[in-house]
């Protein structure tokens, strides 16, 4: 085969191959927005299988609980909307250790197990909570 016929060849090839992607790409978009719920349309699970959701109870002692709680008693007294590295100094300061080899990440994967907070971007902020709960005295 000459150069030419070779180039045409490997010319065709690589379109077909360029279709399919363009052809994958439309699927993954497709896909993309079907998962992300921007649609109404049915949501796509792997295998057409729902994943399972397995409901945890918070935490009512240990030291989990311990370190949510005074980091939510602080977030009262002081704001919310603080980063896990602004809280803790604060906590340690309070005695509680945090440990890890990672105590920033200790902390925050501490504080995400707790259904006291909830993250928005890189600052965790109080949960609404019930009135009852709010009206308590937790002054220390």
């Amino acid at each position: 085969m000459d150069l030419i016929a070779e180039a045409k060849h490997r010319l065709a090839e690589l379109e077909k191959e360029a279709h399919e992607l363009r052809l994958f790409v439309q699927t993954a978009e497709k896909l993309r927005v079907r998962l992300s719920g921007e649609t109404k349309g049915p949501r796509l699970y792997v295998g057409d299988v729902p994943p399972i959701r397995h409901e945890r109870k918070p935490a009512q002692s240990g030291l989990v609980y311990e370190t949510a709680d005074f980091v939510r008693n602080y977030m009262r007294r002081n704001g919310d909307g603080m980063k896990t590295r602004e809280l803790l100094p604060i906590v340690e300061a309070a005695g509680i250790e945090v440990g890890g080899q990672n105590p920033i990440a200790t902390l925050s994967a501490r504080l995400s197990t707790s259904q006291m907070f909830e993250r928005r971007g890189s600052q965790l902020y109080l949960r609404d909570e019930p009135e009852s709960e709010t009206t308590d005295n937790h002054s220390e």
